[in-house]
């Protein structure tokens, strides 16, 4: 046993890997886990092949853990574990011999391919298994008996950690705090790395504040996520009150109270506007972590509030020694820490006209660390929530393909396409009467099944699933130039059309305008990380492409005026007059697509995408139909906006359903004929 009186952030952490195909080793392992178990350590054995692999690590603190990699990798549960291993304890990765890594068996990929696809080159276990031969972070044991014991270590006491247990990085962080609380600007933004005691000096704030009469509140992904917060006032004697964001709220503050938010990037952005909008409220989030929030807080959290920001950092980690070389690992791993090494210069932003744009091949990516860490680090910047397992798709993915736009060997924006489609036509029968799902196919997926178009699915598309242009050349045509790209290829290889599905601003919406992408069809269900509703645009390239885009366009214009009294969550009026440039009658008496879109809700149909046709439909038919009325009411009425319980808003929809069927079985569904 190694006897030591050093704290974790004295030493460095214990890694090491063990190979095993056998059941008698894993036997070997599972035993020397439990003997640590028995021992009184604190421990997890983490299968990283199982769905949320490692969240029960969330807010704990371990001194061994075991990441069982043999049937898959996740990376995300791989840095939620290393997370949670103190300065002094033990992470063992248990993995197949390298050699044959590659050609066994991945359980995450069943993850990262999209359905039908042909698999991709497996480029983030070829990087894995070169980073772990080159860096030497990991020793390698040869059996269970020579693995390490973790390192005795003196525990932080909560009740001094006022004094003696602050690094001077948190001291001068709760000067700052104390400063910037005493005034109503600017917000507080409090911003750390994973292990750096961000949460502690949160809690040792807002137990002063409470002290003083300011009655913090506390909110946060889960309660879960301020766990550490709440302990830490609780140790100083501060009981705080917490509530989820949602909760919070429904029920309000009072106008002398202070908003604490941890982990605020984890929260949907308009939920997180509406909270601390016009109140004293203090921000805080994990810029290189497992969330995989990252620098998209700095680029969208403070967008529209009108209010300036105060950023305090924290770099010196607590929890285990600074340099760790488990951590130096993760972070290059999954591109933590140089994600972002884009050449900044203050040389101005070329030209478009100027611009060289072209495909990255995964070859390229997966051979190239300096290009690979510039794509990646354009990637995340440019958006709100980026998760680890993200870098694994795009290395991984066969049906992914990169665009670039660069002047003078410097990436200045990527485009990340996902092929998708055409379905087989079973698939989409199926998909079409919602009884499966596509996995990785959204624009065919949506199409047949949201807006009763199956054959939609049968044609070929490519979807923009994210573009990104550096900060400094954004609004100079760098992403119309890459759009541009994408299209003649897109051409020169047969496909129908181009798709994006994205939340949508009047800003973002203004883009895809100019370069000629037509909406059809406006989702139901706010995006949980923009908070924004989710909007489906299409650029159609061949004949077919052109007159299903043109049908469907015409069904968003000709329905959206009804759909939006009905929503739940009604765009903003600058919005929809960006969305509908000319207002817009409702169309009298049914339209020619109005039955089947009644059989396809009568099946299991969306409510929202039918509702227009449905209520024609009544119409005509001169149906009284109390289950509709239940549900809709008068619009903008409060049944409208689906108050009351989710199952009791479900409960009236199946009614509903039940009752739309049968009238289409007794031959009342049938409008008179003229």
């Amino acid at each position: 046993m190694v006897e030591t009186e050093a704290v974790p952030g004295e030493l460095f952490r214990q890694a090491v890997r063990l190979e095993t195909e056998q059941p008698a080793r894993q036997t070997e392992v599972r035993l020397w886990y439990e003997s640590q178990r028995l021992a009184g350590w604190r421990t997890a054995w983490i299968e990283a092949a199982q769905p949320g692999a490692g969240r029960d690590c969330l807010g704990r603190t371990l001194d061994v853990a075991v990441f069982d990699a043999t049937a898959g990798f996740d990376p995300e549960a791989f840095a939620r574990v290393c997370a949670a291993v103190r300065g002094g304890g033990v992470f063992v990765l248990v993995t197949p011999p390298l050699r044959r890594w590659l050609q066994l068996g991945d359980a995450m990929l069943a993850r990262v391919d999209a359905w039908g696809v042909r698999p991709g080159r497996r480029g983030f276990l070829e990087r894995l298994v070169r980073l772990l031969e080159e860096r030497g972070v990991f020793r390698h044991c040869p059996g269970a008996e020579a693995l390490p014991e973790p390192a005795r270590v003196a525990e932080p006491d909560l009740h001094a950690i006022r004094a003696a247990w602050l690094t001077p990085d948190q001291k001068a962080a709760l000067d700052q705090l104390h400063r910037v609380g005493a005034a109503d600007d600017p917000y507080p933004l409090l911003l750390a790395p994973r292990g750096r005691g961000k949460s502690t000096v949160l809690g040792l704030h807002a137990a002063r504040l409470r002290r003083e009469g300011r009655e913090p509140v506390v909110t946060a992904p889960s309660r879960g996520h301020a766990s550490t917060l709440l302990a830490t006032a609780e140790a100083v004697g501060q009981r705080l009150n917490f509530m989820a964001p949602d909760r919070l709220l429904e029920a309000g503050m009072a106008p002398e109270a202070v908003l604490v938010v941890d982990e605020a990037a984890s929260i949907p952005l308009a939920l997180l506007h509406a909270l601390i909008r016009r109140r004293r409220a203090l921000l805080a989030g994990t810029v290189e972590g497992y969330e995989g929030t990252g620098r998209g807080l700095l680029q969208r959290l403070l967008t529209g509030l009108g209010r300036p920001v105060r950023r305090i950092t924290l770099t010196r980690p607590v929890r285990w020694k600074s340099g760790d070389p488990l951590e130096t690992f993760l972070s290059d791993l999954l591109l933590f820490d140089r994600a972002y090494a884009v050449d900044l210069s203050r040389a101005p932003c070329p030209p478009a006209d100027d611009l060289e744009c072209f495909e990255i091949s995964r070859d390229s990516l997966c051979n190239d660390e300096s290009l690979l860490r510039e794509t990646f680090g354009l990637l995340r910047d440019a958006h709100y929530r980026t998760r680890p397992f993200d870098l694994r798709i795009l290395l991984d993915a066969g049906n992914v393909r990169l665009f670039a736009a660069r002047r003078e060997g410097r990436l200045l924006g990527v485009a990340q396409v996902l092929e998708e489609g055409p379905l087989p036509r079973d698939v989409v029968d199926a998909v079409h009467r919602g009884e499966r799902r596509a996995r990785g196919h959204l624009v065919p997926q949506s199409l047949a099944y949201h807006l009763n178009t199956p054959e939609a699915a049968r044609l070929r598309c490519w979807r923009i699933s994210r573009i990104a242009v550096r900060a400094d050349c954004r609004r100079r045509g760098v992403g119309t130039a890459l759009l541009s790209q994408v299209r003649e290829c897109a051409r020169t290889v047969g496909i129908d059309w181009l798709g994006v599905s994205f939340g949508v601003d009047p800003e973002r919406l203004g883009f895809w305008y100019r370069n000629r992408y037509v909406p059809v069809r406006l989702g139901e269900r706010p995006e949980t990380a923009s908070g924004a509703l989710p909007l489906l645009m299409l650029h159609p390239l061949t004949p077919a492409g052109h007159r299903l885009t043109a049908r469907l366009h015409a069904r968003f214009v000709r329905d959206l005026p009804v759909q939006w009294q009905w929503m739940r969550h009604p765009p903003e009026p600058a919005l929809r007059r960006r969305l509908l440039p000319v207002p817009r009658r409702a169309a009298p008496g049914m339209q020619p697509d109005d039955l089947a879109s009644v059989a396809a809700f009568a099946r299991t149909g969306n409510l929202h995408d039918h509702l227009p046709a449905l209520l024609r439909w009544q119409s005509a038919c001169s149906l009284r139909l109390p289950e509709l009325e239940a549900l809709v009411g008068r619009p903008g009425a409060a049944t409208a906006r689906g108050q009351g319980t989710s199952g009791g808003r479900a409960a009236r929809i199946r009614a509903l359903r039940r009752a739309v069927q049968e009238a289409l079985e007794a031959g009342d569904g049938e409008p008179p004929r003229n």
